[in-house]
């Protein structure tokens, strides 16, 4: 999933403290607000909700992996209202064409001339659908590709309670057909400065890069987290800080964030999937045996 920008033009980053305090409660209420209208149309999954929130700020790409049936579509379109963005899906078959995606141009007879007639990838929320359970009308993405999505996500099953409350939510209307926006466009360019602003101490920044640097020597990974991967783990860090109201960056938030955004782009050794060993236990794995910082995180490296 794809968030264009808006063309408002963003202002500076936060001069001193207390105006970035100020500013971080803001945007964590305007991540609730979002979080909350999202949550009318989609029950529970708010861990994936605050995912796409993050991967929003940070101006990146989700990919979001998981079976047919599950509200992916309805969970994009719910985020695009929120914000009031235009939204648009892309059915990732083996006969998508690249004029699919992009548009076509055409000549127009009534107007003698050639027209532009654009793809979905102009909306400013784009969906890539593609089902991972069979090949048949969707390839695997190589590893260059899935390097460039910041965050990997999956819907996974309701629980009993939740599906059940599915059930009744949608008995008599569409829930998405009520949603409006709680957040506009430029108010959400004017927070991106903000994200960037959140303090990351050394010390937080050296356990980063260690968990990143240790899945490169993992005896069960070939080939291991980049330096995209590392930066992307900074941004998003500062964006889960941001949503949850702090100025600073928590190796809790390196913890949460290393699974979805590191796992994806490790391509693992054979004999570790032989063995049933996959990306996501190899990280859980890597972080576990990473020493965390002690030190005080909320002032060192100001």
């Amino acid at each position: 999933m794809d968030a264009g920008r808006e063309t408002a033009t963003a202002p500076p980053a936060p001069e001193d403290d207390t105006e970035l305090a100020q500013q971080v409660q803001t945007l964590r209420t305007a991540a609730d607000g979002v979080r909350a209208n999202v949550g009318q149309v989609i029950v529970g999954k708010e861990s994936t909700i605050d995912l796409l929130l993050i991967t929003l700020l940070c101006e990146g790409h989700a990919l979001i992996e998981d079976v047919p049936g599950l509200g992916k579509t309805i969970m994009a379109k719910a985020l695009a209202r929120s914000i009031g963005a235009s939204f648009a899906r892309i059915q990732g078959t083996a006969d998508l064409l690249p004029s699919d995606v992009t548009g076509v141009s055409y000549f127009s007879q009534k107007a003698g001339e050639f027209e532009f007639r654009p793809g979905p990838i102009f909306a400013q929320i784009v969906l890539a659908d593609e089902n991972p359970i069979e090949l048949e009308g969707t390839f695997p993405l190589p590893e260059a590709q899935l390097d460039r999505f910041m965050v990997r996500l999956r819907v996974a099953y309701p629980s009993f309670e939740e599906e059940r409350a599915i059930l009744y939510r949608f008995k008599l209307t569409q829930p998405l057909d009520d949603l409006v926006p709680v957040v506009t466009g430029e108010e959400g360019v004017r927070l991106l400065p903000v994200v960037r602003a959140i303090v990351v101490s050394q010390a937080v920044a050296d356990y980063m890069l260690a968990i990143v640097r240790g899945t490169r020597q993992h005896p069960a990974v070939e080939l291991g987290a980049s330096p995209r991967a590392a930066l992307a783990l900074f941004r998003t860090s500062q964006a889960r800080a941001a949503i949850q109201g702090r100025d600073y960056v928590k190796p809790d938030d390196v913890k949460a964030l290393a699974e979805p955004v590191l796992a994806h782009r490790l391509l693992t050794s054979a004999q570790s999937r032989l063995r049933g060993q996959n990306a996501d236990q190899i990280i859980a794995d890597v972080v576990g045996h990473t020493p965390v910082p002690v030190e005080n995180v909320r002032t060192e490296g100001r």
